[in-house]
């Protein structure tokens, strides 16, 4: 339905992609699916994780933030500097591409990479969005570091909330 319905407003030709967490998903997805028509069927296009290259540059990761995403989506739990790279590409999108692609990646992932990617998000090693936040953790004031951690903090569970279709 999503791809004659894509289709149909935009007037042009679709694909269905499909994203699989594993290589076995990505075999038992692939092949022709019947719509029931004789005759008619689709055929996606499927990536497994044995697809998708692993990205460990950092200018890499910038110029192609989406590759990077799906770089340590794919390799994250057994490599994890994938997930060091993906924070570069993080710092290279909007805020609101960079909270989805941030949920996205973590989803799923191995405790110790859940641990990592968190601990990469942490007080010390994020870059400050916001120029409060800036300004206080900057000069090293401990009561500014508080409100700004908590500023921040804030506005990254509006931004996970608001991109997962939350108002």
């Amino acid at each position: 339905v999503y791809l004659t319905t894509v289709r149909e407003q935009l007037r042009c030709p679709t694909l269905l992609l499909v994203l699989c967490p594993t290589d076995k998903a990505a075999r038992d997805c692939a092949g022709r699916i019947p719509l029931g028509q004789p005759g008619n069927t689709v055929t996606p296009s499927v990536v497994g994780p044995s697809q998708i290259p692993v990205v460990t540059d950092p200018e890499q990761a910038r110029d192609m933030p989406e590759l990077a995403v799906l770089s340590a989506k794919a390799h994250g739990d057994h490599d994890l500097r994938t997930l060091d790279t993906v924070m570069e590409a993080l710092n290279a999108v909007s805020s609101d591409r960079r909270a989805f692609y941030y949920d996205y990646v973590l989803a799923g992932r191995s405790e110790e990479a859940r641990k990592y990617l968190e601990d990469l998000m942490s007080v010390d090693t994020w870059e400050w969005q916001s120029d409060f936040a800036r300004k206080y953790v900057g000069i090293g004031r401990e009561e500014g570091r508080e409100e700004g951690r908590e500023e921040e903090a804030a506005g990254n569970v509006i931004l996970v909330l608001t991109a997962r279709g939350f108002e």
